[in-house]
């Protein structure tokens, strides 16, 4: 592939770059084996040079897309879980990934599910946070952060559906989500410098967490989930989950409304 520049000089703009990422993505398509060199790698010469984005470029056509339409049903999901020994909390929680994720930049729900199972041993929990009452699904940190082994410096969420959403905003942003950064978000390390630093689920190794992060997700949870048979559920038993999803969703609304006019009200007598 030739690419327009002297990037012993220059460095690519990311229209250019973002290209070469969707052509080499095609090719490795029709050609799975195929080896990514570059040309100094064959010949004696400098190029492609040393500000052309190689690695950047491999990385996001060979890995796993973080955004993109779902490539698993939530019954997989709750099936899998089922077979890694997850706690019921953990199941449970499944159907609010596959409502929210369209919703919140278009993260891959099944990306996030299986990352939240690396990071609460299936809602077994076990590590830095307590537990499920922290609804904090993926290990995310207050704002100020601060230490790995330390409480404090982790986020607590009033309920799940704010924990999913802060979780999936997390995902959005590092993926470069349209939209994102995203105002009014309840993720608390909402950094704009972040935002497009990670494409693809093996690009978050060195930035959410340490080297090899990003590979485990996908080689330790994520195959699994995807290799996963989908149950043979009957039609009416599916759109009684999905609904009962919607309910929960609508009733943490109501709740947190509840909260605000009853915050309302005391103002109001107070004044």
């Amino acid at each position: 592939i030739c690419a327009d520049g002297d990037f012993e000089q220059e460095t690519m703009p990311d229209v250019q770059k973002q290209a070469i990422i969707e052509l080499v993505r095609w090719i490795v398509s029709r050609y799975p084996n195929i080896a990514i060199k570059k040309h100094k790698d064959l010949n004696a010469t400098l190029c492609p040079g040393k500000n052309y984005p190689f690695d950047e470029i491999v990385s996001a056509a060979t890995g796993t897309p973080i955004l993109g339409q779902a490539q698993a049903t939530v019954q997989q999901a709750q099936a899998w879980a089922r077979s890694r020994n997850a706690a019921q909390v953990f199941i449970d929680l499944a159907p609010l990934y596959w409502l929210e994720a369209p919703l919140r930049g278009g993260v891959r729900p099944e990306v996030a599910y299986a990352q939240a199972a690396k990071e609460t041993a299936f809602g077994r929990f076990g590590g830095v946070i307590p537990g499920s009452e922290w609804h904090n699904w993926c290990g995310l940190k207050t704002t100020s952060g601060g230490g790995n082994y330390d409480v404090n410096a982790h986020a607590k969420f009033p309920d799940d559906l704010t924990g999913v959403r802060a979780h999936l905003d997390h995902l959005a942003l590092y993926a470069g989500a349209p939209g994102y950064p995203l105002p009014g978000t309840p993720d608390p390390r909402h950094f704009p410098y972040i935002a497009g630093t990670a494409k693809t689920v093996e690009s978050l190794s060195g930035k959410w967490a340490g080297a090899g992060y990003g590979e485990s997700i996908v080689r330790d949870y994520l195959a699994g989930l995807l290799a996963t048979p989908e149950p043979e559920t009957p039609v009416e038993d599916q759109e009684k989950e999905q609904l009962r999803a919607e309910v929960l969703v609508l009733r943490k609304q109501i709740e947190k409304l509840e909260a605000k006019i009853n915050q309302a009200k005391s103002v109001l007598t107070l004044e």
